[in-house]
């Protein structure tokens, strides 16, 4: 895919898209492993309209937290903080939401 006649666009996008602004809620806790998941996300939905494709990546890893966040507070016990160990990203049993995830975002274009 390369750059469109106007030149390369914003961020180095390869065509002449404005960049989309990305609001999300953050939940409690930090998963280890979940920015390079996030960009495996983005690299799998690449040629989807770039509306589909940030809502797809933002769902899936919205699933994916939220599965590994109440694993792990499970994990830790009633009032305690999970380690690092029990916040790694459950990828095996989030495999159907990674394929094919629940939206749970709306992306507008602004």
């Amino acid at each position: 895919m390369g750059p469109a006649a106007g030149g390369q666009g914003p961020a180095g996008l390869g065509d002449d898209r404005e960049p989309q602004p990305l609001a999300s809620q953050s939940g409690d806790g930090a998963a280890v492993g979940s920015t390079g998941r996030q960009a495996a996300l983005w690299q799998e939905t690449v040629s989807l309209p770039l509306q589909m494709a940030c809502e797809k990546t933002v769902s899936a890893m919205h699933h994916v937290l939220q599965r590994t966040i109440t694993c792990a507070k499970a994990q830790a016990g009633e009032g305690q903080k999970p380690s690092p160990a029990q916040l790694e990203l459950r990828m095996v049993q989030s495999k159907g939401d990674i394929e094919n995830p629940e939206i749970v975002v709306q992306a507008t274009v602004l």
